[in-house]
């Protein structure tokens, strides 16, 4: 059983990287505050892109959503795919990076990342979310979703 990390920025202006049992909790919207959390789904072959390129490529997304009163006015979802070296991560894809506004509560909005050619390793998405409260911009931390080794089979 596969778990992705959620990272969850409350708009108490909060903002933390959960499990997501722990960002269930953390996400429920209290009396005129609001709350956006975001799920990483895991580096896979892309069907839809593949047959487009006409290529097997790789790719992940990041969906997320916005409940309770008071959502922010602009949400901003960065993403990139990273592969496993011996060394620690290396960025596979460059950075991501999508605006949404105007913020709906319960809409789910979802970016993908960049896409690479298929090949052997073992990959993630990092992935922050990120809002504009009262006029100011609040940047989240950056998070890791599930690891996954050799995408495309």
């Amino acid at each position: 059983m596969r778990r992705s990390l959620t990272a969850v920025v409350t708009l108490l202006m909060t903002v933390a990287s959960l499990s997501p049992e722990a960002a269930a909790a953390g996400s429920a919207p209290a009396a005129g505050k609001g709350a956006c959390g975001a799920k990483a789904m895991d580096p896979h072959k892309s069907k839809g892109e593949g047959k487009k390129q006409g290529r097997k490529v790789i790719l992940a997304k990041v969906s997320a959503m916005c409940t309770g009163t008071k959502v922010p006015t602009r949400l901003v979802i960065d993403a990139k795919l990273q592969r496993k070296t011996k060394g620690g991560w290396k960025n596979a894809t460059k950075n991501r990076s999508e605006d949404f506004m105007p913020v709906k509560s319960g809409k789910k909005y979802v970016l993908r990342t960049h896409d690479i050619d298929c090949r052997k390793g073992t990959f993630r998405v990092t992935f922050r979310v990120s809002g504009k409260v009262d006029g100011k911009m609040r940047y989240g931390n950056w998070g890791a979703g599930q690891l996954r080794r050799n995408p495309c089979g």
